[in-house]
């Protein structure tokens, strides 16, 4: 059976032992914090950069897909299914309207049209396109 000086000993040398591994842990733990750290900051920057560019790219939607104003008062023959022909203001009616009105003149393509587009269309005249 060892001496209680050896148990010690033994005792001893594990506890350097441990406190060493303890010490190199923190130390990678430091160096693996460090890169987490700089990895979050390039992250950062890169989702900053990502976030004004599409903030510049939504600020610019709106004006791409800006549609001017519908001039006022285009007004156009319509003949109803009675035979009587009246004046209408194309700007107040609605799309189906519209699309409805260029159906009875024969104009193609006219369901893919936007509003103004219809009531430039209607408002030309032109048959077909």
């Amino acid at each position: 059976m060892p001496s209680q000086k050896n148990l010690e000993k033994n005792a001893d040398k594990a506890y350097k032992k441990a406190k060493e591994a303890v010490e190199e842990a923190r130390k990678a733990a430091k160096k693996v914090d460090r890169k987490a750290r700089t990895k979050a900051k390039a992250l950062g920057k890169e989702l900053e950069k990502t976030s004004a560019k599409t903030k510049a790219t939504t600020r610019k939607r709106p004006d791409a897909l800006y549609t001017p104003p519908l001039p006022h008062a285009i007004t156009t023959e319509v003949t109803s299914d009675s035979g009587s022909t009246t004046e209408v203001d194309l700007g107040e009616l609605t799309t189906i309207q519209l699309r409805a009105i260029a159906k009875s003149r024969r104009l193609t393509g006219y369901t893919r049209l936007s509003k103004a587009a219809l009531v430039e269309r209607l408002r030309s005249g032109e048959p077909t396109r």
